[in-house]
């Protein structure tokens, strides 16, 4: 676990940077041990990273204005995100990254809970929310671990 969370920054930072490269916003990216905080000319935003979700604690993102979480496509963290899925809903500006580096073409998506939560069926969120799993090929920590 220790050898993934820095790969999971490095990836990330590097899909940020990519991502703002025409509009030059991020002024600073600051990195801690599990997560980053990137200052962008109009915001700040904190990563926090979780290769497995059931390790995160939502009381990190207490006094954060722009929480994110950032996690490994797997079939646990789905299951976990579902499970937690009330807690998420009540973060009006949390987004939910689930990527998989190795994953090819699509290697990451995007999920804004409160958001998703107002527009969607809540009848119908696990089967949407595996509809956006399956977008990405799905990876086991294991084996995020052999690729890194």
């Amino acid at each position: 676990m220790k050898r993934i969370i820095p790969h999971m920054i490095e990836w990330f930072e590097r899909y940020i940077n990519h991502k703002d490269m025409m509009a030059k916003k991020i002024q600073t990216i600051n990195k801690k041990e599990d997560y980053i905080i990137v200052t962008y000319k109009d915001k700040t935003q904190d990563f926090f990273f979780f290769p497995v979700l059931s390790d995160f604690d939502p009381k990190i993102m207490d006094g954060v204005q722009n929480p994110s979480i950032v996690m490994i496509n797997s079939k646990d963290n789905i299951a976990n995100l579902i499970k937690r899925w009330p807690q998420l809903i009540k973060y009006p500006k949390l987004s939910v990254y689930s990527i998989n580096p190795f994953s090819e073409p699509d290697n990451k998506w995007i999920l804004f809970p409160y958001t998703h939560h107002q527009i969607s069926d809540s009848k119908s969120l696990g089967e949407g929310l595996k509809s956006m799993f399956e977008t990405v090929k799905p990876i086991t920590l294991e084996d995020y671990a052999q690729n890194i």
